[in-house]
């Protein structure tokens, strides 16, 4: 079974709990990493719930990377803040891991260039992730968009209803002004 560690507790726990329900994705939790040592314990309940008992939380990708080597979490989640993607992604790729980043794939134009660098500089992948276009739900609407069941189509409208916690957090930061 492979390792990865998940960086990001808000939309890591997310992911963990999606290749917990996932019979066809064998991969091991070994880390997940929150740079809010306050939060652990609450991470530590919600992993136990999902069942990643041998779970390790640590507060830097570093330390994670220190306790689990390339042989045993070959790869690396980062679903963190947007603005620490390209530090993030440059360290887990000088520790020789594949990486899988959550879109968008930084917050600057320099912050992605830079991704593209190291990525370029380096003999693993950077995978970026646009998840909901692989979701069941969203090819089922696909497919029934391009049967012509529904006639011509001429517009969509499609609204994320955000709960209060992702609101508050998608909504500050380098977003705010747009």
């Amino acid at each position: 079974m492979q390792g990865t560690i998940i960086v990001g507790a808000g939309r890591g726990l997310a992911f963990a709990r999606w290749i917990t329900e996932r019979d066809d994705f064998d991969v091991d939790v070994k880390a997940l990493v929150d740079n809010n040592p306050a939060t652990h314990p609450r991470i530590r309940t919600v992993l136990d719930r999902y069942g990643w008992k041998n779970t390790k939380i640590f507060p830097s990708l570093a330390e994670a990377l220190a306790a689990f080597g390339p042989g045993e979490a070959p790869s690396v989640m980062i679903v963190a803040s947007n603005r620490a993607h390209a530090s993030l992604t440059r360290e887990a790729l000088a520790a020789g891991r594949q990486v899988f980043l959550e879109k968008p794939i930084a917050a600057s134009l320099d912050d992605a260039l830079d991704i593209q660098k190291a990525a370029n500089e380096s003999d693993h992948f950077v995978a970026l992730g646009f998840v909901l276009r692989h979701s069941k739900y969203f090819q089922k609407m696909r497919e029934v968009a391009a049967s012509g069941r529904l006639g011509r189509l001429v517009m969509i409208q499609a609204n994320e209803r955000l709960d209060h916690d992702h609101s508050s957090a998608y909504r500050r930061g380098w977003r705010r002004h747009a």
